[in-house]
């Protein structure tokens, strides 16, 4: 009894050996996949409506020290993305906020956010845009 017992244990030993073996031999590419697609990309727009929120308060609110780093382009219909040379400050939260205020059709800041500096530039544009086209 205690022989059979002895063989039974031995075979199921070199049972589980042969299968992590037999496994093993698989590369890391050849595991199974199983994608994440899904929940990266909850994750992305999740981030992205963030941005957009936190982009919309600060543009709301001309006493935020990073107010001025929102400001509208000569037209007025999108916002001056900052140039860097480093990823660091192209990655970084306001760059990401102001990309997709760009994209949006609808101008997303009404006519009282707008500075006085800004509605000067609107308007002497406008009256250069009216005298050439006269």
């Amino acid at each position: 009894m205690k022989q059979a017992i002895w063989l039974l244990g031995v075979l199921c030993l070199q049972v589980c050996l042969l299968s992590t073996t037999a496994f093993s031999d698989q590369t890391d590419e050849q595991q199974p996949y199983k994608p994440t697609k899904p929940w990266t990309s909850a994750i992305q727009d999740l981030h992205t409506r963030r941005c957009q929120k936190k982009a919309l308060n600060i543009v709301k609110d001309s006493s935020h020290p990073s107010h001025r780093l929102f400001y509208l382009l000569s037209h007025g219909k999108r916002y001056r993305c900052s140039k860097s040379g480093t990823n660091r400050a192209l990655n970084s939260v306001y760059p990401q906020a102001i990309r997709p205020l760009n994209t949006v059709k609808l101008q997303l800041v009404p006519r009282a956010f707008i500075t006085e500096h800004q509605q000067r530039l609107l308007d002497s544009l406008s009256l250069i845009h009216t005298a050439f086209a006269q």
